[in-house]
């Protein structure tokens, strides 16, 4: 019963994520598009334009696929023993939470279609955003599939959950650096 509430808790939650990045969206473009980070430059058209939309479509395949990775709970699981009777919990929680993330690989494939629709970058804003909302799903999985886990194995997921997040923090802080 408390797992049907905290599921449709964390739906809602979802939904109304996802209807804020719509409506910060809407408002970006109110403002002339100026949500983005690195301004509003348009594409060329000819080579330079096909290769800026060969890297737009590399950049959102990366960014999908960010998303759908953040699902797995199998690098936070590294080294943890799971009893039997926890690992088919928590496989369908890391299913609920698929489905979940799916949301935010969807979203972010349409910030590359809007921004391949009007012939500008995409907006980082809105992919940060994303990325946030995404980091919040995690941590409420990680916290289901925690409560799991037999307590001397939960230092060894906390260590692991922490590694994870520190490489995406480098990751990210790379990718801003590059621009």
């Amino acid at each position: 019963m408390q797992q049907t509430m905290t599921l449709k808790r964390n739906v809602i939650r979802l939904g109304a994520g996802i209807l804020l990045i719509a409506v910060t969206s809407v408002a970006a473009e109110a403002q002339g598009r100026g949500g983005g980070m690195g301004g509003g430059g348009r594409h060329g058209r000819g080579e330079n334009g096909d290769q800026a939309a060969r890297h737009e479509d590399d950049a959102s395949k990366r960014w999908t696929q960010r998303f759908e990775d953040m699902a797995s709970t199998k690098e936070v699981l590294k080294d943890v023993r799971v009893e039997k009777a926890a690992n088919d919990s928590i496989k369908r929680i890391e299913k609920t939470y698929k489905e979940n993330f799916r949301g935010y690989v969807n979203a972010a494939k349409q910030v590359f279609d809007d921004a391949h629709a009007q012939s500008e970058p995409p907006n980082l804003a809105r992919l940060d955003t994303l990325v946030q909302y995404g980091h919040d799903l995690q941590d409420r999985e990680y916290g289901e599939v925690r409560q799991l886990l037999a307590a001397d194995q939960r230092a060894t997921f906390d260590a692991n959950v922490a590694r994870r997040r520190s490489g995406e923090e480098q990751a990210v802080e790379h990718r801003h650096r590059s621009q």
